[in-house]
């Protein structure tokens, strides 16, 4: 059988034009979530423990608008943003304490892999 990736815009563009367009979001992979639940299930010691998991570099909901080629609503762009950082996940913990690094550190090093 035959798995065929490809980027779900229906899900990205209603995300999207619901958020700031500037405002950064945080995106993780599955592929890297596997990863973080593996080293989570592992490790000793860190039975009720939370951990965040994320890429490195957050995007804005623009670049998820303009990566799935979905078209920008009109008046999306003078929405204020009142939190740069709202939403961003801290996986300053994950990494001390359980060694995780996403194998794709960025929506684009997914994109190029074609991990998608």
């Amino acid at each position: 059988m035959e798995v065929v990736q490809q980027p779900c815009p229906e899900l990205f563009a209603t995300r999207a034009q619901d958020h700031d367009l500037d405002a950064p979001v945080g995106l993780v992979h599955h592929a890297d979530v596997a990863q973080a639940l593996l080293r989570a299930v592992r490790a000793n010691g860190v039975d009720g423990e939370a951990f965040n998991v994320a890429d490195d570099a957050p995007v804005t909901a623009l670049e998820l608008l303009n990566l799935n080629g979905e078209p920008v609503s009109e008046g999306a762009a003078g929405r204020s943003l009142d939190d740069p950082w709202e939403g961003i996940a801290d996986t300053s913990k994950i990494r001390r304490e359980l060694g995780f690094r996403p194998v794709y550190p960025t929506v684009y090093t997914a994109r190029d892999a074609g991990a998608f």
